[in-house]
């Protein structure tokens, strides 16, 4: 383990190992320092209102399309994209 490599490094060198508690406070900021990179989280796509679910044909098993998601066949579509998911109430993808 990384203790017991920091203790037997440091006796090679002739300096005195820092103790378990020392060593993991050390170790954690300095995991904290690389892990603290400056990146901006990607904006969440915007759920716009010209989404919306439409039946493909008047008829329950008439024109049902397969389900972008889960393969399933379904009656409804978005209007905008012309995507056919899943919006019942066992299934919503």
């Amino acid at each position: 383990n990384a203790f017991i490599l920091h203790k037997e490094l440091a006796r090679s060198r002739g300096d005195v190992p820092l103790n378990q508690k020392a060593f993991r406070e050390t170790l954690v900021v300095e995991l904290a320092k690389v892990g603290s990179a400056n990146t901006t989280a990607e904006p969440a796509p915007s759920l716009s209102c010209h989404h919306r679910p439409v039946h493909i044909s008047g008829h329950s098993t008439l024109g049902r399309l397969r389900c972008r998601l889960c393969q399933a066949k379904t009656p409804i579509k978005c209007a905008t994209c012309d995507v056919p998911l899943c919006f019942i109430p066992s299934r919503d993808c």
